[in-house]
């Protein structure tokens, strides 16, 4: 399994944003539950590990902001698998 942590926000990504990256694995479980703050800039960096694995990310400890963002991007069958409708 693999864990992000600390802010997932614009500031928060931007210094290690490749390192964030390639450390998930195609098929780790990645938690999200060390994850301090989170901004629109964290479902940017999930759909692009999501679209280098080539399949749809398994999520847990997801915080409740980024389900609304998810949501709000329309990205809930990208992440998860599950469709949004």
């Amino acid at each position: 399994m693999a864990q992000l942590s600390g802010a997932l926000t614009h500031e928060g990504i931007a210094a290690r944003y490749d390192a964030l990256v390639t450390s998930v694995e195609p098929a780790d479980v990645l938690d999200l539950s060390a994850v301090e703050a989170i901004d629109s800039a964290a479902v940017a960096l999930l759909l692009d590990i999501r679209r280098r694995h080539g399949r749809p990310l398994q999520l847990t400890g997801v915080p409740e902001r980024l389900h609304q963002l998810i949501a709000c991007f329309g990205a809930e069958d990208l992440l998860t698998g599950k469709p949004s409708c």
